[in-house]
């Protein structure tokens, strides 16, 4: 995002092939997606009325252009400097103001989500049943948990569905839906994150496809499942945590959660980190077909 409201994305060319898919796909929703961590602008941008209208024209004319379907709000975080952006007391309101104006320019038939997290201090920060008026989806980053952490420390999920000795104290999943739901936003908003890569702390990533390439059950390394967490790990050849991921087991019981907690479903982060396509499929039929995905693990785990 430039100082004035405008922004620019990575590549023309490759969101125009994104919406081109379409074609391919009439039901194919496409969002563009604004901000990240670190990504400067916000605070300015939902500063004043002005400002919070010139960033909604901004937005609307890239929806325009390329026929998107909405867009991904992604403001790591309002009210916070932990990314290393400018923040403000006022980001708090100035959010949902934001949301408001975007909601007004872009009409009501075009998506509006956000990108957040459900702690306790995202939420003591975002008006979650404020801007829960405003938007179609809040997208749950739940992974990452243990990307801060060094030592020994790191050794714990970064994805976990549900709390357990092998995880952070007071985070998963569930916890972050819960705070979320508790907060006043509407549990059929809400999509859960699913990271397409494992973790060690804040410094040790792999994505699936290396954990597939190298790591599963081979080279010295073997596969763990922590039945509390729902979750697997991987330990090495000394029996050492390595790092945390998710796998078709652990996307299933999230699926499953999905149904139980009337969720509105689940989210990958990213997908050219699983090439082979083995985990999104799974999270689509854990959300389509769940008794296909169950009968493909049985088979695995016979």
């Amino acid at each position: 995002m430039k100082p004035n409201g405008e922004f620019e994305v990575y590549s023309k060319k490759h969101l125009q092939q994104l919406a081109d898919l379409r074609f391919a796909n009439p039901n194919l929703k496409v969002l563009l997606a604004i901000g990240g961590w670190a990504a400067e602008g916000f605070s300015d941008a939902a500063l004043t009325p002005t400002s919070r209208f010139d960033f909604a024209r901004e937005v609307q004319k890239w929806v325009k252009e390329y026929n998107l379907d909405g867009i991904d709000l992604d403001w790591e975080y309002p009210g916070s400097s932990v990314s290393g952006i400018k923040s403000r007391p006022q980001d708090t309101e100035n959010f949902t103001l934001l949301l408001d104006a975007l909601r007004q320019v872009l009409g009501p038939n075009k998506l509006i989500t956000v990108a957040g997290t459900g702690s306790k201090s995202y939420i003591s920060k975002v008006q979650i049943k404020e801007i829960a008026k405003f938007i179609d989806y809040f997208n749950i980053m739940s992974y990452d948990f243990n990307a801060g952490e060094t030592g020994i420390s790191a050794n714990n999920h970064q994805s976990n569905l549900f709390e357990s000795d092998l995880g952070l104290r007071g985070i998963s999943t569930d916890v972050y839906v819960n705070n979320l739901i508790d907060a006043g936003m509407p549990s059929e908003k809400l999509l859960i994150g699913v990271p397409f890569y494992g973790r060690r702390g804040a410094t040790n990533t792999k994505t699936y496809d290396e954990i597939r390439g190298f790591y599963l059950n081979k080279n010295g390394y073997a596969v763990k499942w922590d039945d509390e967490a729902k979750a697997p790990y991987i330990i090495d050849s000394n029996g050492s945590f390595a790092f945390s991921f998710d796998n078709e087991l652990s996307i299933y019981f999230k699926g499953q959660y999905v149904f139980d907690k009337c969720l509105g479903g689940m989210f990958s982060w990213q997908s050219n980190f699983d090439n082979a396509n083995l985990l999104s499929s799974a999270m689509h039929t854990a959300i389509n077909d769940p008794r296909q995905l169950e009968s493909i693990l049985k088979s695995y785990y016979a």
